[in-house]
C-alpha cells in the first residue's frame, strides 16, 4: 500500500525528515514547493538509501491552475512515476486535443531545475514588459489607455502570453476614485529566489543568461539607481518625452520586437 506524502512548503526538509518513521519502503514523498534542485537531488539520494521514493515537482499556475490545471514538471526517483503518472496528468492543465501539461522530467532535481529555469524566463520576460512600459511613459508620453491599447494589440500577434494579457488589464485598471491605479503603486519589485538560482547556475555551467541577471540587479535588494541602461535596448533612461524621439527609433510596434525574441528564446530552451 502506498503512501502519498504531499508538501507544498517554502523549507520542506523537517517536514519530510519527520515524515520518514512513520513510512513503509516503497511509499512516495512528493515535494510541490520551488526547492533547489541540487536539495532535491540531495533528499533524493539520500531517501533512496532508506527505501522511501522521492519526488520533486514543479508546479506552475498560480490560483488559476488550482482550480483549472496546473503545469506539473515531476523529477527525481523514476521508480515512482509509474504510480504517479495518471494522478499527476489528469489534475493537469490540457493544451489542443487534451494534452495534459505534465511529463517525467528527469531524474533527481530535474524536475525543479526546469521549474526553476521557467521561473527565471518569467523574470527577463516581465523586465522586457517594465522597460516597455517605462519607454512608453516617459519616452513617447503615451497615457495609461493608450499603452493598454497596445499591449492589448500585442497579445493578438505572436507575443499572445498570460503576461502581456494581464499587463493591458493593469494598465486599464482603475481605482475606487475612477483613476488608474498603476501609477499609484511603488516601482519595488521584490525576489523569491528562483530568478536568482537560475543566474547562478547558468553562471556555473558557461550559459549566458544576462536579461535575468540584469532583472535580479533591478529587484531588491540589489536595487540599481534609476540612471541606469536598460537590460535590451541599450539606451539611458533618463530620457523625457520633451527631447523629442523619432517615431522610427521608440514606437509600439519597435518595442514588440525583444519581446518576441525573448518569446522565441523561451520556446528554444523549453524545446
Amino acid at each position: 500500500m502506498l503512501s502519498f506524502v504531499f508538501h507544498f512548503m517554502v523549507h520542506p526538509n523537517a517536514g519530510i525528515w519527520l515524515q520518514v518513521p512513520l513510512l513503509d519502503t516503497g511509499d512516495i514523498i512528493i515535494d510541490g514547493g520551488n526547492s533547489e534542485y541540487r536539495d532535491t537531488t540531495r533528499r533524493c539520494r539520500d531517501l533512496k538509501a532508506k527505501g522511501i521514493l522521492f519526488v520533486g515537482s514543479g508546479v506552475s499556475g498560480g490560483e488559476e491552475g488550482a482550480r483549472y490545471g496546473p503545469s506539473l514538471m515531476p523529477g527525481g526517483n523514476r521508480e515512482a512515476w509509474p504510480h504517479l503518472k495518471e494522478i499527476f496528468q489528469s489534475i493537469a492543465a490540457k493544451v489542443g486535443t487534451g494534452e495534459p501539461c505534465c511529463d517525467w522530467v528527469g531524474d533527481e532535481g530535474a524536475g525543479h531545475f526546469v521549474k526553476m529555469v521557467h521561473n527565471g524566463i518569467e523574470y527577463g520576460d516581465m523586465q522586457l514588459i517594465c522597460e516597455a512600459y517605462h519607454l512608453m511613459k516617459d519616452v513617447l508620453g503615451m497615457e495609461q489607455h493608450e499603452m493598454a491599447k497596445a499591449f492589448e494589440e500585442w497579445n493578438k500577434t505572436e507575443l499572445d502570453s498570460f503576461l502581456i494579457e494581464i499587463t493591458a488589464n493593469i494598465l486599464k485598471f482603475q481605482d475606487a476614485d475612477g483613476k488608474h491605479l498603476l501609477p499609484k503603486i511603488r516601482d519595488s519589485a521584490g525576489q523569491k529566489g528562483t530568478g536568482k538560482w537560475t543566474a547562478i547556475s547558468a553562471l556555473e555551467y558557461g550559459v549566458p543568461v544576462t536579461l535575468i541577471g540584469n532583472t535580479l540587479l533591478r529587484s531588491e535588494p540589489f536595487r540599481l539607481p534609476v540612471l541606469t541602461l536598460t537590460s535590451f535596448w541599450n539606451i539611458a533612461v533618463d530620457w523625457q518625452p520633451s527631447h523629442g524621439c523619432p517615431e522610427n527609433l521608440f514606437s509600439p510596434s519597435r518595442l514588440s520586437e525583444p519581446l518576441l525574441l525573448l518569446q522565441l528564446n523561451e520556446l528554444s530552451v523549453r524545446g
